[in-house]
């Protein structure tokens, strides 16, 4: 493939109500229509994430599920955009959603294969991979294990994370981490996230809504920086992630293709059905394999 994300039109029945055309392309968007955008902030001037200036000064800004202003955001933060796009391709956004998907300190890196650990999971640097200055680093060299570090990228078929943009942080006695859960024991009360053990027995549980938990359920998990007597997470909240997706007539998502299986993909936790009649830009059904760039409408 190239430098282009491939994109893919998908008439998602099964999560929405529509979805159409649009996104990376705004002379397609035949508005006004709601919608909500899962993907990377480019840059600023306004919010710009998946090709879209969204207009912010009416947008209610969460971080970390708290009130929060434009200026925590930076270029590379991956969040989610709800809003609104008029017939001209004005975008306005009335929320703008950021959470890390992973949060903690550093347990190993290896410079020769420009990777660091957190949590269990393995985080590869790229080109393209944004180091916060203001946070006092500017490449892996300059990190060390013991350091504690948010890190924002898209998870690989492989459970690695490729990473978009790392900042150094304080430890404030929390961490937290999102995936899939595996090898749940709900008589021992933990699960799998990546290869980091979690103890959930003390856990808030969020946004359930009645369902079990299950292996394969997307969650984000939040815990004590100190780990149990067999060094698992602690966890006080484990929240079930799932978009808004009754939102607004559009829905979009850009990231890696973390599983292609029976007709579907998984990309940034969601799993959408990509049937015959899906429109694909600047590639093909064959380029829809694992760890592949996708931007789906």
């Amino acid at each position: 493939m190239d430098s282009h994300k491939l994109l893919l039109s998908v008439a998602m029945t099964s999560l929405l109500a529509a979805c159409g055309g649009g996104g990376s392309d705004d002379s397609d968007v035949q508005g006004p229509t709601q919608q909500a955008a899962s993907g990377t902030i480019t840059g600023f001037g306004s919010v710009f994430v998946n090709g879209v200036e969204w207009e912010t000064e009416q947008a209610v800004i969460e971080i970390d599920d708290e009130l929060g202003t434009e200026l925590e955001l930076k270029v590379g933060h991956v969040v989610t955009v709800y809003g609104s796009i008029a017939a001209d391709g004005t975008a306005n956004a009335d929320r703008i959603e950021y959470d890390a998907e992973l949060e903690g300190p550093i347990t190993a890196i290896n410079l020769d294969e420009n990777t660091i650990e957190v949590l269990g999971r393995v985080c590869i640097y790229d080109g393209n991979t944004k180091f916060d200055d203001d946070s006092g680093i500017s490449s892996l060299a300059d990190l060390s294990v013991g350091d504690f570090v948010e890190i924002n990228g898209h998870l690989m078929e492989d459970g690695r994370m490729l990473m978009v943009h790392v900042e150094l942080e304080a430890d404030e006695g929390e961490v937290e981490i999102a995936g899939q859960i595996s090898g749940l024991n709900t008589d021992m009360n933990t699960f799998m996230v990546a290869n980091q053990l979690v103890n959930f027995a003390s856990a808030t549980l969020e946004d359930f809504d009645g369902q079990p938990m299950e292996d394969g359920q997307w969650v984000e998990v939040e815990a004590s920086s100190v780990l149990g007597p067999n060094d698992e997470l602690m966890a006080f909240k484990v929240e079930l992630e799932e978009p808004d997706y009754d939102y607004g007539d559009e829905f979009e998502v850009e990231g890696l293709i973390a599983r292609v299986a029976n007709g579907s993909i998984m990309v940034s936790g969601i799993t959408i059905q990509v049937p015959s009649t899906v429109q694909y830009e600047y590639g093909t059904a064959a380029d829809v394999v694992a760890n592949a760039q996708v931007e789906v409408e």
